[in-house]
């Protein structure tokens, strides 16, 4: 099994977004990827291990299509705000 953790630190930007969005559509679609991880709150969820579990939620949610894929970025985009400014617990 292998896992793959994102985190990225600076606030969500258009360029943030698209490099996340590459990077979990790009591993949706790699077999050889069995789990994808964002950190919430950038290097610091990294390091108090306050992850969520990126594949699970999005293809939970929806089915990943060329169709679907607005939806899926807008997904995605909510996701990066909740990981930039979820509070801590």
């Amino acid at each position: 099994m292998k896992n793959l953790l994102v985190a990225q630190s600076g606030g969500p930007t258009s360029a943030i977004n698209a490099t996340l969005a590459g990077v979990v559509e790009n591993a949706l679609s790699s077999p050889s990827v069995d789990r994808i991880y964002g950190s919430i709150n950038g290097i610091q969820g990294v390091l108090t291990e306050n992850l969520i579990d990126l594949k699970t939620k999005l293809t939970n949610d929806y089915s990943i299509t060329l169709q679907k894929m607005y939806d899926f970025y807008s997904k995605l985009k909510q996701l990066v705000l909740q990981l930039f400014y979820e509070e801590d617990k």
